[in-house]
Protein backbone atom coordinates (compact mmCIF):
# COMPACT_ATOMS: atom_id res chain seq x y z
CA UNK A 1 0.00 0.00 0.00
CA UNK A 2 1.34 3.59 -0.70
CA UNK A 3 0.20 6.12 1.50
CA UNK A 4 0.15 8.74 -0.89
CA UNK A 5 -3.44 10.03 -1.29
CA UNK A 6 -4.41 10.05 1.91
CA UNK A 7 -6.41 13.23 3.79
CA UNK A 8 -5.82 14.17 7.00
CA UNK A 9 -9.05 14.20 9.11
CA UNK A 10 -7.91 14.84 12.75
CA UNK A 11 -5.46 13.81 15.24
CA UNK A 12 -6.36 11.90 18.09
CA UNK A 13 -3.40 11.74 20.45
CA UNK A 14 -1.03 14.55 19.73
CA UNK A 15 1.81 15.10 22.33
CA UNK A 16 4.74 17.06 20.60
CA UNK A 17 3.42 15.71 17.28
CA UNK A 18 1.09 13.34 16.66
CA UNK A 19 1.14 9.92 17.46
CA UNK A 20 -2.33 8.48 16.67
CA UNK A 21 -4.60 10.32 13.74
CA UNK A 22 -7.22 9.72 11.39
CA UNK A 23 -6.59 9.39 7.58
CA UNK A 24 -9.07 8.65 4.48
CA UNK A 25 -7.33 7.42 1.55
CA UNK A 26 -9.23 5.81 -1.62
CA UNK A 27 -12.66 5.68 0.51
CA UNK A 28 -11.41 3.83 3.41
CA UNK A 29 -10.18 5.70 6.85
CA UNK A 30 -7.19 4.35 8.55
CA UNK A 31 -5.94 5.30 11.96
CA UNK A 32 -1.99 6.27 11.87
CA UNK A 33 -0.54 5.53 14.55
CA UNK A 34 3.29 6.35 15.46
CA UNK A 35 5.39 3.86 17.19
CA UNK A 36 9.06 3.74 16.99
CA UNK A 37 11.91 5.89 15.81
CA UNK A 38 15.26 3.79 14.43
CA UNK A 39 18.38 5.63 14.24
CA UNK A 40 19.50 8.93 15.73
CA UNK A 41 19.01 12.56 14.12
CA UNK A 42 19.37 13.29 11.30
CA UNK A 43 19.35 9.76 10.08
CA UNK A 44 16.48 8.74 11.85
CA UNK A 45 13.48 6.68 10.32
CA UNK A 46 10.03 6.98 12.18
CA UNK A 47 7.91 3.77 12.41
CA UNK A 48 4.09 4.09 11.91
CA UNK A 49 1.16 1.68 11.61
CA UNK A 50 -1.16 2.54 9.02
CA UNK A 51 -4.52 0.93 10.39
CA UNK A 52 -7.55 -0.23 8.67
CA UNK A 53 -10.60 0.53 10.61
CA UNK A 54 -14.25 0.49 9.38
CA UNK A 55 -17.10 3.15 10.52
CA UNK A 56 -18.82 0.73 13.37
CA UNK A 57 -15.37 -0.21 15.04
CA UNK A 58 -14.00 3.86 14.81
CA UNK A 59 -17.23 4.61 16.25
CA UNK A 60 -16.95 1.70 19.35
CA UNK A 61 -13.60 3.44 19.77
CA UNK A 62 -15.10 6.95 19.76
CA UNK A 63 -17.11 5.66 22.31
CA UNK A 64 -14.38 3.63 24.67
CA UNK A 65 -16.08 0.56 23.77
CA UNK A 66 -12.94 -0.81 22.39
CA UNK A 67 -9.46 -0.14 23.08
CA UNK A 68 -6.83 0.50 20.37
CA UNK A 69 -5.54 -2.81 20.90
CA UNK A 70 -8.64 -4.39 19.87
CA UNK A 71 -9.06 -2.13 16.92
CA UNK A 72 -5.73 -3.59 15.73
CA UNK A 73 -6.78 -7.00 16.73
CA UNK A 74 -10.14 -6.95 14.19
CA UNK A 75 -8.49 -4.81 11.46
CA UNK A 76 -8.52 -6.10 7.90
CA UNK A 77 -5.16 -4.60 7.06
CA UNK A 78 -2.71 -2.86 9.04
CA UNK A 79 0.51 -1.47 7.11
CA UNK A 80 4.09 -0.23 8.50
CA UNK A 81 5.29 2.54 7.19
CA UNK A 82 8.64 4.67 7.73
CA UNK A 83 9.16 8.04 7.41
CA UNK A 84 5.27 8.04 5.88
CA UNK A 85 5.21 11.95 6.14
CA UNK A 86 8.49 12.76 4.83
CA UNK A 87 9.39 10.46 1.58
CA UNK A 88 6.26 10.51 -0.59
CA UNK A 89 4.84 7.51 -2.49
CA UNK A 90 6.76 5.20 0.27
CA UNK A 91 5.44 1.28 -0.01
CA UNK A 92 3.80 0.34 3.43
CA UNK A 93 3.96 -3.45 3.44
CA UNK A 94 1.02 -5.47 5.30
CA UNK A 95 1.96 -6.84 8.66
CA UNK A 96 -0.10 -9.66 10.55
CA UNK A 97 -0.95 -8.73 14.12
CA UNK A 98 0.99 -11.77 15.47
CA UNK A 99 4.65 -10.13 13.65
CA UNK A 100 3.81 -6.80 15.26
CA UNK A 101 6.25 -6.94 18.56
CA UNK A 102 4.64 -6.71 21.86
CA UNK A 103 6.62 -3.40 22.24
CA UNK A 104 4.38 -1.89 20.04
CA UNK A 105 1.00 -3.11 20.82
CA UNK A 106 -1.29 -0.75 22.66
CA UNK A 107 -2.29 -2.09 25.91
CA UNK A 108 -5.39 -3.17 26.42
CA UNK A 109 -6.29 -0.30 28.52
CA UNK A 110 -5.62 1.53 25.71
CA UNK A 111 -8.97 3.33 25.14
CA UNK A 112 -9.77 6.66 23.52
CA UNK A 113 -9.11 9.96 25.66
CA UNK A 114 -10.79 13.32 23.97
CA UNK A 115 -8.60 15.23 26.03
CA UNK A 116 -5.03 14.16 24.59
CA UNK A 117 -6.22 15.45 21.04
CA UNK A 118 -4.53 18.19 19.37
CA UNK A 119 -7.23 20.37 20.03
CA UNK A 120 -8.18 19.62 23.59
CA UNK A 121 -7.97 22.32 26.13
Amino acid sequence: MKFDEAIYLSDLIWYDGPVLSLYQQNGKKYLVLWVDVLGEFPDEEHVWYVIEVDEPTLRSFYDKHVSLREVMECSPAIYEGRNIFMDEGTECPLVPWADIPDDRKPSAESFHDETLGRDAA
